[in-house]
This record gives C-alpha cells, structure tokens and sequence, in this order.
C-alpha cells in the first residue's frame, strides 16, 4: 500500500527503510490519536486513486487541502455550498476514482508472483470474500445474529 501512490506518480519503488519509515510514522500517528481519545489516520486506496487521478502527489497539496477543509468546517454557509453539490456529480466523480483505484490493484497484481500458490489462494479469496460474501449474508440473515451484524457485512 505504501509504495502504491509512488508507483502512480512515476517514482521508483521505495527502499526498505523508506517502508519502514512510512509503518512505523503511520503507528506513531495512531498511537498519538489514542492518547488524545482520536480516531487514527490511516493510508486509504482513495489517496492512491486521487494521485492517479490528478497526478499531483505532493505533501504541500495535501496540507494546503486540509487548511481548506478546516477553514470550510468551521464556516457553516461555505459547508452548506458544498452540500448542495448534486449526488449525480458527485457519483460520477465516485465511479472515476473507484474505477481507478481497481485498476491501479490490477496494476499492482502484475507486479506480484502469480505463479507462486500463496499469492494465488491469497488472490482468490480476496475476490471470493469481496464479491461474494455480501451476497450469501443478504441471502442468509439469520446465520448473522442480531441484524446490525448482517448489515455491517452487507453495506
């Protein structure tokens, strides 16, 4: 996952201790939201879609687009603009990234050894669970007891 947003930009592959570096700031990170009674952050396919997308994967980007998040929550009005942004459009911009996205783990299979048994079993299940499971629990609610179980599976 860490070397991903890399790949996409056109960078060569991290070093081992540029993996180890990303790991252990992300569990810093973590650990610190713990202590402050937070949520930790954590990497998400959606950045890697966005790099893909934009192709613009600069760390000053990403602050100056939290300055403006924190700015926008703390007005109301300007939160409310947003809002009214229409749920067509913003599906449209949802199929684009989440297409990439799937297409940038395809891109990341070719890279992995397929003809090793582990990465295929690994692979499969993947697939099976993802698109399957879903399915049989909608089919089977009553394996899945009480319902909001079912439901965290389902949706």
């Amino acid at each position: 996952m860490l070397s991903l947003p890399g790949n996409t930009a056109g960078l060569e592959d991290p070093t081992p201790q540029k993996i180890n570096k990303g790991i252990g700031s992300e569990g810093l990170s973590c650990i610190l939201s713990g202590i402050f009674g937070e949520v930790g952050t954590t990497s998400y396919s959606e950045n890697i879609g966005l790099v893909g997308i934009t192709g613009v994967a600069s760390r000053y980007v990403v602050g100056a687009g939290a300055v403006i998040l924190i700015v926008l929550s703390l007005l109301g009005k300007l939160g409310a603009v947003i809002a009214t942004i229409p749920s067509p459009v913003i599906g449209g911009a949802y199929i684009a990234l989440f297409g990439l996205i799937g297409s940038i783990g395809i891109m990341a299979l070719s890279r992995a050894d397929l003809t090793s048994q582990r990465n295929l079993i690994i692979v499969g299940l993947s697939f099976l669970l993802g698109l399957g499971l879903p399915a049989w629990i909608g089919a089977n609610p009553l394996v899945f007891e009480p319902r909001w179980i079912a439901d965290v599976f389902t949706t």
